[in-house]
């Protein structure tokens, strides 16, 4: 898995930070270790200063600046700076720089192709594409630039300058950046979409996809747009900060079997378990998706741990439609008797007296594979389930099957 983000100066040269002052020490760009796909990616500000270093491949991109700028809506000059911006590219062995500078108002340009300083039409040409290059590998500034690309070309400008950038860093920062600032429809989505699928880089697939959920009400077919894209995210964190952001966002029953069909693309228990919590806890999610959301996650959940914990975060919805159900189908499916307990004590403290569900809890209960368990569990249940008939000859049952004596005497003592 490609990273998003590294130390910055790692194989680059040490970043100090001395009396508030940015400081590069060593190479200026990240050097290249011999995976030609490797994506690194390092941005720092520090008050008015700040630096981009980007290695794609054979390619390394740099730029350092201090003061304020402002990219021109193509990004091939500056609509205003106000101290000094230096934009670097390697490739190969070629090293190109551009330097632009702020003398009395004005922007002032040079640049290089290694040591030798181009002059006249040659350097400005050099200059504009260096600094295109730029822009168009890194999110610095993506707010402002997509607001003057809208501005001059409207919103499909806009769509069209994602689709010309040429890293996923920049991708995933430009697409946020336009869900924040414009409605965009279905075949918007779709469009950006399919460009946040051929990313390498997770992070960004997922940082440009939350944007989109969390600033634009998708319609159908935007949604499975994202969806389609978020499938080919291969991270389970990120897959799971994307059902988060699907959680965050104004549930509807079609982004809420999304989300829930995300679930089975994690691998991980421990990101499985965070995801279903925040479905769980989403107040927009009714109770009927929130149960369909707990049973997808015990059915891909291997550990009983993380099973139990899934159970715990849905115990205070045990009220709703379905969720008692789910959350009792869950913990049978838990194995090990000490967490089977613990579910069922959960279960118990929160279920309500008039629940249907109680006879199949004290079922569960007598089902438990050790008499100390269970024992625990029909004195648990004991304190909390309703006193019918039903309930107590279930309860009476569960104590009685109680192989030891001593661990079925105190679960009937528990009943009197």
């Amino acid at each position: 898995m490609r990273s998003h983000l590294t130390a910055f100066g790692l194989g680059a040269g040490l970043v100090l930070l001395a009396g508030g002052v940015l400081a590069v020490v060593g190479p200026r760009f990240i050097e290249i270790d011999g995976d030609e796909d490797g994506v690194s990616v390092a941005n720092l500000e520090n008050g008015d200063s700040g630096s981009f270093q980007l290695q794609d491949g054979k390619r390394a991109v740099a730029a350092k600046w201090t003061g304020d700028f402002l990219f021109a809506a193509d990004a091939r000059s500056l609509s205003s700076l106000s101290k000094s911006l230096e934009v670097e590219v390697k490739e190969g062995d070629l090293l190109r720089k551009a330097v632009f500078e702020n003398r009395d108002g004005k922007v002032a340009v040079s640049a290089f192709k290694d040591d030798t300083a181009l002059s006249g039409a040659e350097a400005d040409a050099e200059a504009a594409a260096l600094l295109q290059t730029f822009a168009r590998s890194s999110g610095v500034n993506a707010g402002q630039r997509l607001k003057a690309i809208i501005a001059e070309g409207g919103k499909a400008a806009a769509v069209a300058e994602i689709g010309a950038l040429t890293g996923g860093h920049a991708a995933g920062a430009y697409i946020g950046a336009l869900a924040e600032s414009a409605t965009l429809d279905d075949d918007d989505v779709e469009i950006l979409s399919r460009g946040v699928a051929k990313l390498t880089s997770d992070y960004a697939k997922r940082q440009a996809l939350a944007a989109l959920l969390e600033n634009q009400k998708l319609g159908q077919a935007g949604l499975q747009s994202v969806l389609t894209a978020a499938r080919t995210i291969e991270s389970d964190h990120e897959v799971r900060l994307i059902i988060e952001a699907l959680s965050e966002s104004g549930m509807s029953s079609a982004s809420a079997a999304a989300a829930t069909a995300l679930i089975a693309d994690i691998n991980s228990d421990h990101e499985i378990r965070l995801a279903v919590e925040a479905l769980t806890g989403s107040k927009a999610l009714d109770g009927a998706s929130a149960a369909r959301a707990v049973a997808a996650a015990v059915a891909a959940i291997e550990g009983d741990y993380e099973k139990r914990l899934v159970i715990e975060a849905a115990a205070t919805r045990l009220g709703e439609a379905d969720m008692a159900g789910a959350a009792i189908g869950a913990a049978g499916a838990i194995k090990g008797a000490h967490e089977r307990r613990l579910a069922i004590e959960t279960i118990a403290e929160n279920l309500e007296t008039g629940s249907a569900d109680w006879l199949a809890l004290i079922a569960l209960a007598a089902a438990i594979d050790g008499d100390h368990e269970r024992r625990l569990a029909v004195e648990a249940l004991a304190g909390h389930a309703p006193r019918n008939a039903e309930t107590k000859a279930a309860l009476a049952a569960a104590a009685a099957s109680i192989g030891s004596d001593h661990d079925r005497r105190l679960a009937q003592d528990a009943l009197e």
